[in-house]
């Protein structure tokens, strides 16, 4: 899986109901925090490969990954 920093995604809001923030990008791995939809999130990294996931930073400075499926990208404004 490859990974790459994410320069043109200004931010990440959550989109789902119930979605997790984890340790690494795994559904096995430990659930660090639920996070609330409409919570906005700044993005580091996005994998990809099989399944892509964003390791994000929450407000409130917690560090993990989030399924992009569960989250919609706002762009940076040229």
């Amino acid at each position: 899986m490859s990974e790459y920093l994410v320069d043109k995604i200004r931010a990440v809001l959550v989109a789902t109901k119930d979605a997790g923030l984890y340790s690494r990008q795994d559904d096995e791995s430990e659930k660090l925090f639920l996070l609330a939809q409409g919570e906005t999130l700044t993005p580091m990294i996005q994998s990809a490969g099989g399944s892509e996931w964003y390791m994000v930073k929450t407000k409130k400075g917690l560090v993990g990954w989030i399924k992009s499926k569960d989250v919609r990208e706002e762009k940076v404004k040229k």
